[in-house]
């Protein structure tokens, strides 16, 4: 015995069929964007800026109550060499050159992108108001040996005598870094060790 649908039920089955295939796409399109966002790496700049001492410059973090390298994230369509000048603009420096130092990869368990730091390493040649920086209680210069006492970040230390032991290469490197608050409960390991990008 063959049965048939009326037009109601068959229009009713459709009705169904067309809401499970939007449910399925919607639902792809979700994880699929998830999936995405998540994976978006973060490209956060680190500078190494020395003057004519072998001094580096440090900056107090008021957020985690910390002295380290300067550096900066950065939103829309700005070069590195932008972003080199607006940062001596803020800190009131002038500066000749400037290079790549490294390229380090930042992770945090339990997270699925990752933090993309490219340090550069900065000759200061003068302030821009002939004097000081434009905030003197929160910039100074120190000997990189006190630096290696001050910045409370083990990798920063890491990076930092590395590019100023080694200037004629540029590094690469891996970290898992997480935890900083306070910065001194920091937790990190290596994942790639130092290497040559050039």
């Amino acid at each position: 015995m063959r049965h048939t649908l009326n037009k109601e039920t068959k229009h009713q089955y459709m009705n169904k069929i067309n809401l499970l295939i939007f449910i399925l796409v919607f639902a792809v399109k979700i994880s699929f964007a998830q999936t995405v966002l998540d994976s978006i790496s973060i490209t956060w700049t680190k500078y190494i800026i020395l003057n004519d001492k072998n001094e580096v410059l440090l900056r107090y973090d008021n957020y985690y109550k910390a002295w380290e390298l300067t550096g900066c994230g950065y939103d829309g369509p700005i070069s590195f060499k932008n972003l080199m000048d607006t940062l001596a603009d803020y800190l009131g420096i002038r500066y000749d050159t400037y290079r790549l130092g490294g390229v380090f990869t930042y992770t945090k368990p339990g997270r699925y992108r990752a933090t993309v730091k490219p340090y550069f390493v900065v000759h200061f040649i003068g302030y821009t108001n002939g004097k000081c920086f434009s905030d003197s209680i929160n910039t100074k210069w120190v000997s990189i040996e006190e630096a290696n006492k001050m910045i409370p970040y083990p990798t920063m230390v890491m990076i930092l005598n590395q590019l100023t032991k080694y200037p004629d290469t540029v590094w690469g490197g891996a970290f898992e870094e997480y935890n900083y608050i306070p910065p001194t409960a920091t937790k990190w390991k290596i994942i790639e060790a130092f290497y040559k990008l050039n």
